[in-house]
């Protein structure tokens, strides 16, 4: 053999076991010399926890010890009557399968217990221990999180009793093995582990817990006695028999058996109805609802790697010399008794599992397929794995903490999840990082990780950044450390100058590979300093990362710095000094305009006053959304102490806002905006704080003085609040006064000529022609209502010396765009704020959303899902998407509510489905943007609508009014009339059985509140359900009505009330209706005295048409669209979107037919 093949084949090989041969005598061994040899090899990591049960199961477990393959998902589980049981699971594990590279566990008693240890070296298995309390760690926690799901669905589905749990739990296993994974590269488990395709024909025949039947070879009395045996299908026997030999549980003998050869009951023709008396018509308990297919990482494909099985079965006799006995399962070498306590009767069956289908029946005469052939030659497939990256190993800034601090993170590995995605799309991959020196790990976005390195950057000093130290050695009389750079280079560097640089990380390595004696010195002195590495390694890290790049943050498509040196970089990188003239003129106005602090002098001279607190300052930069930098100077209030008192200050509602614009339209009044620029300022701070003052001065020659905060600074726990009442005071100069229902609404009487009318100047003889105009507070952004806002505007100006910034016609606020149709019409339309969502969603998902015609699926159940749970990074993606979704809502997108309402349900955990559910409603906002709520005044056409005057008189209700408050001001201006559309969608949640309440105001033809929300109780009729939301909307419409009454808005008529069910219609408004449920008492009381006191009104619609149907449904488009579409969609005059709407419904129709 030549000498290169040998020294090949030594170095692709191992030569653990040597047989030294004898020089005096032959020595007998009684123990192999190394039994690791005596086993197959698993390369792989295999992570191990145990199951536990309340339950013993038949058999006698409690346990079950659970071994899940990290690569390849391969998962064995053993039973154990008790968790010290684990080694003889262990060695089961390894006689069966082999031994893996390393087991990893989360530290149990029995785990890693001196004989478990005694085996593992035997075997020469490596060990690793979780973390306490860190259960992720363990990637068998999330294998038994997903085995147990799949228990209890086959134990609710089949009806089988708890005692089954054990062989359910071999079951999943079975096929979990043989299920085909898309981080397999569609392989199995246990291809993937070794190298074998498995064979699905056995799977195919029954369902878990099935009534079937097999020969009776006991001594049957003929023919009193039938020839076969009622039993339940529970699995196969992997180890015993052919493969298609079956695990079937016979309840008469409480015995587990093993037949290949089981008859299914699936048709009358061969029913035996003398064993199967109490049996369904197909042997088993008949269900019509379906069993949701569960998903095992990715979606099942059987028919891409099932393959029947011809050929290999035993034959009969096999069976027949066994009769009855039970047969243990030898996989787990478990004995199972021949009697044992018979089982509870089991539960009628609530839903039967569905099959997994067969493969195609010109395949099935195919000869089984143990290895995959090419070029006529056998070989293993190539299972899909992780891309290498050079990213892997480096190493990054993490951005700076609450506390100041800042650590380094060390990028490990790919997440699973993003598998095969680093050279197509990048930006889609993510990672797993461990911070610092600790423990702690966490995912992170490639995107996070773009500026993590600054290409061998340079010191002030003049050395280069260093990774870490990998190497060493003394050559000559010099010791030499190899030192791998941030620019990835490396090289051999004296020790000494690596001291001069960081003797913390230099003291870590030398401690590490026990160099302290040998290297130290009284000029390098190594021992000292490791003795507290701990703490000085953070304080060396700090000093160290000063000047790293955090991640690039985008706001209207600018980069926006996070700190004054990185506002310095954005300038000079984009030739201008936008970022700089920002700050200047924030600190310019901040200290010299508004006098927001007092200068104590140079700290090194000055001394804070006494009970004065030091706090932090620094820069805050957005980018408004027609351009403009903005810089703002914060205070670090979160250092403060607590205050004492009160320091909410609250903001107008959204609802307020849209009242304020109509009725601006209504009575022709002009709609202005303006922002009073560094409110805050204006206000006066009761804190005792001051602050150092940074580079941020440098221009006012302030740097390193003590500053004393005498104003409202951004920042301050009692900033808002101040602000809130210095500016309440100003408005009630100007004569305005809150609205007790929206107390940030100010409003103030005018005459005819839209001058202001003297607080308690008599009006009553010229009311004709006068009005309210309006200011709507958001902080500092004022939407004002008024013939002459100018006025306004230059009191606030030249009076209150504010100073306003983008003043003129409301054009845009709190993310929504106001424009006029072509016909004059006034919409609100958050088309750019959706706009910026489709923005998030590329860069979250690397492409745009798929557009869809609606929001969800019809007739989707969310609540159902069974696909795998997100990953705390995808939790929180699908948390940002729901927040963004939600604000859309308030905006004016009711459109997409329910579902919205539906999907925030599972914020805390979501699932993988209802990411997707959450892609599909961004899908439906980029496909109908357009949807605005358009400012229509004019009184709606209710003349479809009968009202029944009935005499209340004789009723328990005679004499109800309503009350009204003292306090309303006079009703000024043109009338409103008020209409509220109400539904319900019983039993919306299938899983609690709650309904849905949908509500819909309008006030005149504009829609201007809205409501969706599961009901608080589980009502069992939709009776129930309709009459909940008719007593909700009562309430919302007195709430409404009193804000229209408190703003000094006339209301014309009674307000409406429509429903679409004539029955709660009826009990409401008929006197002599009678309750027949009594849980509904109150609802049924409260709606009859809201109607019998003349307040409201009630009327029935047909459903079709009731337009609060979009917000209790996961709709269809031909469902809604006819009624949504006059809402949201449809520019011009209400007629002709109405005779519109009459002949889409008419098409539709047609098409139909």
């Amino acid at each position: 053999m030549p000498v290169q093949v040998v020294q090949r084949t030594l170095e692709a090989t191992t030569q653990f076991y040597h047989n030294y041969g004898a020089d005096l005598r032959i020595i007998d061994t009684r123990r192999s010399p190394f039994p690791a040899n005596n086993v197959p090899r698993i390369n792989e990591y295999f992570f191990t926890d145990t199951m536990v049960s309340d339950t013993r199961a038949w058999g006698g477990n409690e346990y079950a010890q659970i071994f899940a393959g990290r690569t390849s998902y391969f998962v064995f589980a053993r039973g154990l009557q008790h968790e010290s049981e684990f080694p003889e699971a262990l060695m089961d594990f390894i006689r069966k399968y082999g031994a893996p590279d390393k087991l990893c566990s989360d530290g149990g008693k029995a785990e890693i217990s001196k004989r478990v240890l005694d085996i593992m070296r035997m075997y020469c298995i490596d060990d690793w221990q979780s973390e306490p309390h860190f259960q992720w760690q363990n990637f068998a926690e999330r294998i038994i999180q997903e085995i147990k799901k799949y228990i209890n669905w086959i134990l609710n589905y089949s009806g089988a009793p708890a005692e089954a749990w054990y062989l359910a739990l071999k079951y999943v296993v079975y096929i979990w093995n043989r299920t085909a994974r898309k981080l397999l590269n569609w392989r199995t488990p246990l291809e993937a582990a070794f190298g074998q395709t498995p064979d699905l024909g056995p799977i195919t025949h029954c369902e878990f817990w099935e009534v079937v039947l097999i020969k009776n070879y006991q001594d049957a009395g003929f023919p009193s006695t039938s020839n076969e045996v009622k039993v339940h299908f529970v699995g196969f026997a992997e180890n015993t028999g052919n493969i298609g030999a079956f695990l079937v549980w016979n309840p008469n003998t409480n015995q587990l058996l093993v037949r290949s050869r089981v008859k299914k009951v699936s048709s009358d023709l061969h029913r035996n109805r003398r064993v199967l008396v109490d049996a369904g018509a197909n042997g088993s308990s008949a269900n019509p609802l379906p069993i949701p297919a569960p998903v095992v990482e990715d979606e099942i494909n059987v028919e891409d790697d099932a393959a029947d099985d011809a050929g290999n079965e035993a034959p009969d006799a096999a069976d027949a010399g066994r009769g009855e006995q039970a047969v243990p399962d030898r996989a787990d070498e478990e004995a199972q008794p021949e009697t044992v306590q018979p089982p509870p009767e089991p539960p009628p069956a609530r839903r039967r599992s569905t099959r997994l289908s067969r493969k195609d029946n010109d395949k099935r005469n195919e000869p089984v397929r143990l290895m995959h052939e090419k070029d006529g030659e056998r070989y293993r497939p190539p299972v899909t794995r992780p891309p290498e990256s050079d990213l892997i190993g480096r190493t990054y800034l993490r951005p700076i903490e609450e506390d100041g601090t800042r650590q380094r993170a060390k990028i490990l590995e790919c997440i699973e999840e993003y598998n095969g995605q680093l050279e197509r799309e990048p930006e889609r991959v993510k990672f797993r990082v461990k911070v610092g020196d600790t423990t702690f790990e966490e995912m992170v976005e490639y995107n996070d990780l773009c500026d993590f390195i600054e290409e061998q950057a340079e010191l002030d000093n003049g050395t280069w950044r260093f990774r870490e130290i990998i190497g060493h050695r003394i050559k000559g009389r010099q010791k030499q450390v190899l030192i791998v750079w941030e620019s990835g280079e490396r090289s051999w560097t004296p020790a000494s100058f690596v001291w001069q640089g960081d003797k913390y990380v230099l003291a870590k390595y030398c401690k590490e590979n026990g160099l302290l004696d040998s290297w130290s010195t009284s000029k390098m002195n190594l021992k000292k300093t490791a003795r507290r590495e701990k703490n000085l390694l953070r304080m060396c890290r700090q000093a160290k990362l000063h000047s790293y790049k955090n991640a690039v943050v985008y706001q209207y498509g600018v980069k926006v710095p996070r700190n004054h040196r990185q506002a310095m970089e954005y300038d000079e990188e984009n030739g201008d000094t936008q970022w700089a003239d920002s700050e200047k003129l924030e600190i310019e106005q901040i200290y010299e305009e508004y006098k927001s602090f007092r200068d104590l002098g140079h700290k090194s001279v000055a001394k804070p006053p006494p009970g004065y607190k030091k706090i932090t300052l620094h820069m805050v930069y957005a980018v408004k959304h027609d351009g403009r930098r903005k810089s703002r100077l914060v205070a670090g209030g979160h250092l403060t102490d607590p205050p004492l008192e009160s320091v909410y200050a609250g903001v107008v509602s959204l609802r307020g806002v849209r009242l304020v614009v109509f009725l601006a339209e209504l009575n022709g009044l002009k709609v202005w905006q303006t922002d009073i620029g560094n409110a805050y300022l204006l206000a006066k701070t009761r804190e005792k704080v001051y602050v150092v003052a940074g580079e941020e001065f440098e221009s006012f020659g302030l740097v390193g003085h003590l500053l004393v905060i005498v104003k409202a600074v951004y920042g301050l726990a009692s900033s808002g609040r101040r602000w809130h009442d210095r500016f309440a005071d100003v408005l009630r100069e100007m004569g305005f006064s809150s609205c007790p229902a929206e107390p940030d609404i100010w409003m103030r009487e005018c005459d005819n000529d839209g001058n202001p009318v003297t607080p308690g100047e008599d009006t009553s003889g010229a009311k004709v022609g006068h009005y309210y105009e309006y200011i709507a507070v958001y902080t500092d952004d004022l939407t004002i209502a008024s013939k002459k806002p100018e006025r306004i505007i230059n009191d606030l100006e030249n009076t209150y010396k504010f100073k306003l910034k983008g003043t003129g016609e409301l054009s845009f606020l709190l993310g929504c765009d106001y424009i006029r149709d072509k016909d004059g019409v006034l919409r609100q339309e958050p088309r750019k704020y959706i706009e910026k969502m489709i923005e998030t969603y590329e860069r979250l998902f690397g492409e745009k959303p798929r557009k869809a015609t609606s929001p969800l699926v019809k007739g989707d159940h969310p609540e159902l899902d069974t696909s795998e749970l997100l990953d705390d990074d995808g939790t929180r993606i699908y948390q940002s998407m729901i927040g963004a979704a939600q604000w859309i809502i308030q905006l004016g997108r009711f459109d997409i509510a329910v579902h919205v309402m539906t999907l925030s349900s599972f914020r805390a955990q979501p699932r993988v489905g209802h990411l997707e559910r959450m892609k599909r409603v961004y899908g439906y906002l980029f496909k109908m943007k357009g949807g605005a709520i358009r400012i229509r005044t004019e009184m709606p056409d209710l003349s479809d609508l009968q009202f029944e005057d009935h005499d209340w008189s004789q009723s328990p209700y005679a004499g109800t009014t309503e009350e009204t408050p003292d306090n309303l001001p006079k009703a000024l201006g043109k009338p409103v009339l008020l209409v509220t559309y109400a539904d319900a969608n019983l039993c919306h949640d299938m899983l609690s059985g709650k309904a849905v309440t949908g509500i819909l105001h309008f006030i005149n033809k504009t829609p201007f509140d809205w409501f969706s929300k599961k009901q608080n109780t589980v009502e069992t009729a939709t009776y129930g359900a309709e009459s909940v939301a008719g007593r909700t909307a009562i309430e919302q419409m007195r709430a409404n009505k009193l804000t229209l009454q408190y703003l000094g808005v006339p209301i014309k008529d009674t307000p409406i009330l429509v429903g679409d069910n004539k029955t709660v219609v009826d009990a409401a408004t008929v006197p002599d209706s009678r309750l027949h449920k009594r849980h509904l008492m109150l609802t049924f009381h409260f709606l009859k005295a809201a109607i019998a006191s003349k307040a409201y009104r009630y009327s029935w619609i047909d459903g079709k048409d009731n337009v609060s149907d979009i917000l209790t449904k996961h709709w269809g488009y031909q469902q809604v669209w006819p009624v949504l579409r006059p809402v949201l969609f449809w520019e011009g005059r209400t007629t002709d979107i109405m005779q519109a709407a009459r002949k889409v419904m008419s098409a539709l129709v047609w098409k139909r037919g």
